[in-house]
């Protein structure tokens, strides 16, 4: 049999290569345009609400008639993670329809319609399945989240710039009130993610270019409100991982270089928009001030916090267990006017979820966090890699974060996502431990 040149076998090689980069570009942008709509972050965007309830509905159509078949193939059998994420997308919105019917009359189809966005998690049971058969891989995954990271700071920079607030006051969850008038409320958390990528990039390698990228995209992710636990929380993440992968001798060296980057980024901050930073740090003692005193101060958010806090004491107290449901706002006016104050259950952290579904709700929604610790007992010892850094880091921030803001309930999507990342590198450590040769060892590259 005639054997093929080299020169041609190299061109077919060649052309083939081309093919499969062409696919893995095409797969990386096809994130860049899915997660979005998966973490809902332009949900509130005036005119793009129709595209996200399409999707939600899109989701909900997925997990009822195309994820359950074909559950037996290789890859696509249904996980112990996959059934709580299913288990989720049921009994958030069935509990707490039934205990607003039951506590305030609310009919059950506006209770369901109310959590609808928990179908979006669907979309999380999508993500993990592909990377369980492949059809991802973790490269692409970590190229669409920088490029979103820088994307979303860069958009949203601008938008803060050129865009005019107080125009879309009317549109709630785009523009929120604060002291001075109106700011866009935008989430940030692709951009929080890419900071600590290179936070912990920077640590590992110890370049400085690494922690000047976070500085920025922290830097240009914060706007005039609403930053202040988030700051917090990134720096205990970055702390807890840094003291667990390192020894005093070198904490010491790096412990000032930490205080050196803060101090840079807050004094950038402060020549960039100084009454904003004058504004937000009273406003950060003004907090402390009510939380250890339980006195009103002149915060007007830590100020509401408190009668938020004993409104849901209240509830509590009447219904420990299943709590109270949460009321839609296209119901008799919205939750407030049947509520007879102001009051928002997410605004409150853990305390709001013990109203919204009591412990039931705690600890089905802390329950995620078991995934965890299974995922991070099955990662190969002495392997690190940036986004398996990040994907950590950001899983304890969730936690974390979780307490001040319910961040776990509320954006369970995104949550949830980066457990499912987690179990991703657990699942490929398995496979590259298994196949590799004896004298071999996982590098960084093997993992995309």
């Amino acid at each position: 049999m005639p054997t093929q040149p080299n020169s041609e076998r190299s061109a077919i090689s060649a052309e083939l290569e081309g093919r499969d980069r062409d696919v893995r570009v095409k797969r990386v942008y096809l994130l860049v345009l899915l997660l979005p709509l998966a973490f809902h972050t332009f949900m509130y965007f005036p005119g793009f609400s129709p595209i996200q309830e399409g999707w939600n509905l899109l989701c909900l159509l997925y997990l009822v008639f195309v994820y359950p078949w074909g559950s037996a193939k290789p890859g696509k059998s249904i996980t112990t993670f996959d059934w709580y994420m299913i288990a989720l997308i049921f009994l958030d919105p069935v509990v707490s329809a039934v205990n607003a019917w039951r506590e305030f009359g609310q009919p059950i189809m506006y209770g369901l319609l109310t959590e609808r966005r928990i179908a979006l998690i669907a979309g999380v049971l999508f993500f993990a399945r592909a990377l369980r058969m492949r059809s991802i891989t973790l490269r692409e995954v970590e190229r669409a989240l920088l490029i979103l990271a820088w994307g979303t700071m860069i958009l949203f920079r601008i938008m803060r710039t050129v865009i005019d607030p107080s125009k879309y006051a009317d549109n709630v969850g785009f523009a929120a009130t604060v002291a001075d008038g109106f700011e866009l409320s935008l989430p940030v958390f692709f951009a929080l993610f890419g900071v600590l990528y290179y936070a912990f990039r920077g640590f590992r390698t110890g370049r400085g270019r690494d922690y000047m990228l976070a500085l920025l995209l922290l830097g240009g992710s914060l706007s005039g409100f609403g930053w202040r636990t988030e700051v917090l929380t990134l720096l205990l993440t970055f702390f807890f991982f840094v003291c667990r992968w390192t020894n005093w001798r070198r904490l010491l060296v790096l412990l000032p270089q930490m205080l050196l980057g803060l101090a840079l980024l807050v004094w950038l901050l402060f020549a960039t928009m100084p009454e904003t930073m004058t504004e937000q740090f009273g406003r950060l003692q003004d907090a402390f001030t009510v939380v250890l005193t339980g006195e009103s101060g002149e915060d007007v958010s830590a100020n509401a916090r408190i009668g938020e806090t004993l409104f849901a004491l209240e509830g509590i107290e009447k219904h420990p267990i299943l709590g109270n449901g949460n009321l839609s706002n296209h119901w008799q006016g919205g939750g407030q006017l049947e509520q007879g104050v102001y009051f928002y259950w997410m605004d409150v952290g853990t305390i709001g979820v013990l109203y919204f579904l009591g412990i039931f709700g705690v600890i089905l929604y802390a329950s995620q966090y078991w995934f965890v610790l299974g995922a991070v007992k099955k990662l190969p010892p002495g392997v690190h890699t940036p986004l398996m850094d990040a994907t950590k880091g950001f899983v304890f921030f969730s936690a974390v974060f979780s307490v001040t803001s319910a961040f776990c309930v509320v954006e369970a999507v995104i949550a949830l996502f980066f457990i499912a990342l987690l179990r991703g590198f657990a699942n490929e450590g398995r496979f590259f431990e298994s196949t590799r040769c004896a004298a071999g060892s996982i590098q960084s590259e093997s993992w995309y």
